[in-house]
């Protein structure tokens, strides 16, 4: 039984790293910025939840998302919308609209930083 209780945890753990792993991959943009909209494929869509959104799509250390409001439309899709901070400090411009159906994740828009190394190569 232990041994059953390992492996279930360990699928999950890996199962979750290469969630995280394609995600932030998927939302890549160009210098260190994620992409303005991504839809996924329902392959991608993957469990969502609002409060660990920045661990979700892979940003940086320092970066987190804060959470500013979540609204329901008239199709019952959920949207939350994130502002950006980095080690504490707001990210100027720096908005995320994550679009989840059923606490799924079905696509985002906005810009954040994914990279704060890239930004620092280019500035």
């Amino acid at each position: 039984m232990k041994k059953i209780y390992l492996i279930v945890c360990m699928i999950s753990l890996l199962s979750h790293g290469y969630t995280q792993n394609s995600l932030s991959k998927k939302i890549a943009g160009e210098q260190g910025l994620t992409t303005q909209f991504v839809q996924l494929e329902e392959s991608e869509k993957v469990a969502f939840n609002p409060q660990r959104a920045s661990t979700i799509f892979g940003l940086d250390a320092g970066a987190d998302l804060i959470l500013q409001s979540k609204e329901t439309d008239k199709l019952g899709f959920v949207h939350y919308r994130y502002k950006q901070t980095y080690k504490g400090f707001p990210v100027e411009n720096a908005m995320y609209i994550v679009h989840t159906a059923n606490a799924r994740l079905t696509g985002m828009s906005g810009t954040i930083v994914a990279s704060f190394d890239a930004q620092k190569s280019t500035g």
